[in-house]
C-alpha cells in the first residue's frame, strides 16, 4: 500500500532532518548499547575485584597465623640453642669432684709433722703447699707421694726455707 501523506507538502520534514533524525536514533542506541555494556562490566569487574580480596585477605590470615606459629617454634628453638650452649659450658667446666678426689689421695700421703699451707684447685690441676719443719719430713712426703704412682705428673712449683716457720713447699699435680 503506498504511504498517503494528508500533510502539506511544506510541513514534510526535510530529508536531511530525516536522515538526522534516524542518524541520532542509531547513535542513541549504541550509546544505550555501551552504557549498558559498561554497567555490566563494571558490575563484573568489582565481583571479581571483591572475589580476589577475600581470597588474597584469607590467604594472608593463614601467612599471619603461619608466622605466629612459626615464632613459638622460633622461640623454641632458641631456648634449646641456650640450652644446649649452657650444658656444654658446664660439660666444658672441670669437675670439682674430680680434683677433690685428687685432692684426696694427695692429703692421705702427708706424714706427720706437716701442715696444709694452702690449696689450690683448678681446671685439670690441685696444687698444694704444705709446711714441714725440717727437710727429712719433706723428703719423705716427696718419696710417698713420687711411689705412690698415682700420678703421672708431678711438679715443683717452689721449695722455700723460713726459720720461724720451716720449710715451705709447693707440689702441682697437673692432670
Amino acid at each position: 500500500m503506498s504511504e498517503i501523506n494528508l500533510l502539506p507538502q511544506e510541513l514534510k520534514p526535510d530529508v536531511k532532518v530525516l536522515k538526522l533524525s534516524k542518524s541520532l536514533r542509531n547513535l542513541a542506541l549504541v550509546a544505550i548499547i555501551l552504557f549498558v555494556f559498561s554497567l555490566v562490566l563494571f558490575f563484573v569487574s568489582s565481583y571479581f575485584i571483591d572475589y580476589r580480596i577475600s581470597v588474597v585477605s584469607a590467604k594472608q590470615k593463614d601467612l599471619e597465623s603461619q608466622i605466629k606459629a612459626m615464632e613459638k617454634t622460633e622461640q623454641r628453638l632458641v631456648l634449646i640453642k641456650d640450652r644446649l650452649n649452657k650444658i656444654g659450658t658446664i660439660v666444658e667446666n672441670p669437675r670439682a669432684n674430680d680434683e677433690v678426689i685428687r685432692l684426696s689421695s694427695v692429703t692421705s700421703l702427708f706424714p706427720d709433722n706437716t701442715f696444709v699451707e694452702e690449696i689450690e684447685l683448678e681446671k685439670n690441676n690441685a696444687v698444694v703447699a704444705i709446711l714441714a719443719e725440717n727437710l727429712d719430713t719433706v723428703a719423705s712426703y716427696l718419696a710417698t707421694v713420687i711411689s705412690s704412682g698415682n700420678f703421672s705428673k708431678i711438679n715443683l712449683a717452689y721449695l722455700k726455707f723460713d726459720p720461724e716457720e720451716g720449710y715451705k713447699i709447693g707440689i702441682s699435680f697437673p692432670e
